[in-house]
């Protein structure tokens, strides 16, 4: 291995020409992520209405707890990256996902290094590089705002483990150092990277022919350091799903059969796939396990290290989220694009190394072969961005691609409330309702679109529903008040207004809402005094403005405000 500072400027023109067009090409891929809207999926929770990012003291409340917001688990640079970026382009999601795409370009760039320098042949770390780069199943992790934990970390995770390889290259300890500063944060932008030292002890291991006491040594401040954000993490995010540990290894297995399945062959990718009921007493579910351990005993044999090496970075970078240890996302699939985004440099090495063998037999049909290729994996990519282009796109492909998903189907409903197309909507609603008829989110968004469709009555029963399942929500007592004043029912709106506001003391459209059923009730002192404190909190609020105005051009004794 070169000297890491002399690397690049040693390198052959052609080497740096073909690296920077290689960037070059994934920034053409994903050009249509710069237009992209947000997608409405955890978007507004952990950023355009997380108050950690939106204040101005936000940043003493990223780096002093656990909980960012509540039952997710805190990643401070993550947070850290987003509250910046919000005091430079507030909403506007444009600046978040070119964000994202820089961190992905430089990723690219850092795998081919990485793959280099692990021995790799120039060309064959070209090919990994350019499908880690280029492969649509990275689009989710680069399209997805708030998947920013999985670019962000990534570029810290390989910036330790090329640390690390030129500390072991020099012996220097400043790099040591250095790596062991880069993947804490990489642990504080995503947990996940805790599987950095188990990578590194597999190449030690390997590498060596045999376990050193020195290598083993070294690993353990980056074990402690990924420990603890183990430990955070399954502390903040506890599993709603319960996987019996008899069916572990069979679903651990399906999952790592699906990933290699959907690396060889991108297509029918979804943002939320299909969930599994594993049934050991069928064949099927047994062939992926079978399939696994063989493919293992056949890598296991090989004599060239570099490949047993991607085989395994590839299982153990996926295996916290197989399912060995159940987590919350498992509520909606075992499976996703997001989790391969580092873990699949371990397929795409040894394809490229026995791909490279071939080609000192074939170069110029391997070349035109792996330049298609490439080329395709683009074009795949550039239409897998065009998914994630706004909230409506998005949940009808996810809707389409899974119906029977019950959060596919009430995301999409909430989309064609902003879009106001209320039949369709409430169509979507009723097949989120049929799979789960108590769903508070399901309930609230039918009685919106009954709302906005003029048929108060019939979204009162909905909004009420949606109240008993969830009583401390203010945001569905707020709507069943505006629904029962569209019903001629102020009194009851009033009840719930107030109710409401016991929740969310600062809500404007609360405090709107109530002077509007006071004064249906002929109070109109005590409407004005809401709407001077709902414009003591949003003075812009035009709605209270003119009420205000109505109040006292009707009424010349309405007091007047201070």
């Amino acid at each position: 291995m070169t000297d890491a500072r002399s690397d690049w400027i040693a390198q052959p023109s052609a080497t740096r020409i073909a690296r920077v067009v290689l960037v070059a090409l994934v920034f053409l891929a994903y050009l249509p992520v710069l237009s992209s809207d947000f997608v409405d999926w955890d978007d507004d929770t952990l950023l355009t209405h997380n108050p950690a990012v939106t204040s101005a003291q936000g940043l003493r409340h990223i780096w002093s707890t656990l909980e960012l917001p509540a039952s997710f688990p805190n990643y401070p640079l993550l947070f850290t990256s987003y509250w910046i970026e919000y005091r430079l382009w507030g909403s506007d999601p444009r600046g978040y996902h070119f964000t994202n795409l820089l961190l992905h370009m430089l990723n690219t760039f850092l795998v081919w290094r990485l793959a280099r320098r692990l021995g790799a042949s120039e060309w064959a770390a070209g090919v990994v590089a350019a499908l880690f780069g280029l492969h649509p199943m990275q689009v989710e992790s680069v399209a997805w705002v708030v998947e920013r934990k999985n670019v962000l970390s990534a570029t810290f995770y390989l910036a330790a483990f090329l640390a690390y390889l030129q500390h072991r290259e020099t012996d220097r300890w400043d790099w040591y150092g250095l790596s062991l500063v880069t993947f804490a944060a990489a642990m504080l932008s995503k947990t996940a990277s805790l599987t950095l030292p188990a990578s590194l002890l597999l190449w030690e291991r390997l590498r060596a022919g045999a376990w050193r006491r020195a290598a083993l040594l070294r690993a353990v401040p980056l074990i402690l350091v990924g420990s603890f954000g183990i430990i955070t993490t399954i502390a903040v995010e506890p599993s709603h799903v319960a996987i019996p540990w008899a069916l572990r290894a069979l679903l651990a297995a399906q999952c790592l059969v699906f990933y290699v399945m959907k690396l060889v062959a991108p297509i029918g990718l979804l943002p939320i796939y299909r969930s599994w009921d594993i049934e050991p007493a069928q064949i099927q579910w047994w062939l992926p396990l079978i399939g696994v351990v063989g493919a293992a005993m056949v890598i296991a044999r090989s004599r060239e290290w570099l490949i047993r090496w991607g085989a395994g970075h590839f299982v153990c970078t996926l295996a916290p989220v197989l399912g060995l240890l159940p987590f919350g996302y498992h509520t909606f699939t075992f499976v996703a694009d997001h989790y391969v985004y580092l873990a699949c440099i371990g397929l795409f090495l040894p394809i490229a190394l026995i791909v490279d063998r071939w080609r000192a037999h074939a170069a110029r049909l391997i070349t035109t072969a792996s330049v298609i290729v490439v080329a395709a994996l683009g074009v795949l990519t550039w239409r897998q961005t065009l998914i994630w282009s706004d909230a409506l796109t998005f949940w009808t492909h996810a809707a389409d691609g899974n119906p029977t998903a019950w959060v596919t189907q009430v995301n999409l409903g909430q989309a064609l409330i902003q879009r106001e197309r209320f039949a369709d909507a409430m169509a979507a609603t009723t097949r989120a309702l049929a799979l789960r008829p108590d769903d508070p989110v399901a309930l609230n968004n039918m009685g919106l679109a009954l709302l906005r469709s003029d048929q108060a009555t019939e979204a009162v029963v909905y909004l009420r529903r949606a109240v008993a399942v969830d009583a401390l929500s203010a945001e569905r007592r707020k709507n069943l008040a505006a629904a029962l004043l569209a019903n001629g029912q102020p009194a009851d709106a009033e009840a719930e207004l107030r109710a409401a506001l016991a929740i969310q003391p600062d809500n404007v459209v609360s405090h709107y809402l109530l002077a509007r059923a006071l004064r249906r009730q002929g109070n109109a002192s005590a409407a004005v005094t809401e709407l001077e404190i709902t414009l003591g909190l949003q003075p812009d609020f035009q709605p209270a403005v003119h009420a205000l105005a109505e109040i006292r051009a009707s009424s010349p004794t309405a007091p007047a405000a201070p």
